[in-house]
């Protein structure tokens, strides 16, 4: 059974702050892994009084499928928010190349010195 959130009133939130018609019809929100049996998503979808409900988390499924399978789902012209949380790191063969040890300390290198371009996209 689906979950009203009803955050109304909480934090400075009011529901009238948004008109109806800017609102995402569905927000999903997919957790990544890198085994596809462990991506999940918890999909809420705009009720017609301005709420959303949220369901149960379900499995992602078909990767190259994901985003029209949402868009379906929410309706051909409406509007859908989708967000992901990916694993980040690197390959452990590219560590041990390059001398790293620990992704988490490496990153306040990243961006500087021998990493000046690490955050420059490939061309």
């Amino acid at each position: 059974m689906p979950l009203d959130l009803g955050c109304e009133g909480q934090r400075g939130y009011n529901r009238g702050d948004m008109p109806l018609d800017l609102r995402p019809k569905l927000v999903a929100h997919a957790d990544w892994s890198k085994y596809p049996k462990k991506r999940w998503c918890a999909i809420a979808v705009l009720d017609a009084a301005g709420r959303y409900r949220i369901d149960v988390p379900e499995p992602v499924g078909e990767v190259r499928t994901y985003l029209s399978r949402l868009q379906e789902r929410a309706g051909a012209d409406a509007t859908v928010l989708s967000g992901f949380d990916f694993p980040i790191g690197l390959p452990a063969c590219y560590a041990d190349r390059v001398g790293l040890t620990e992704f988490r300390t490496a990153l306040t290198d990243f961006g500087r010195g021998r990493w000046l371009h690490f955050y420059d996209p490939a061309p």
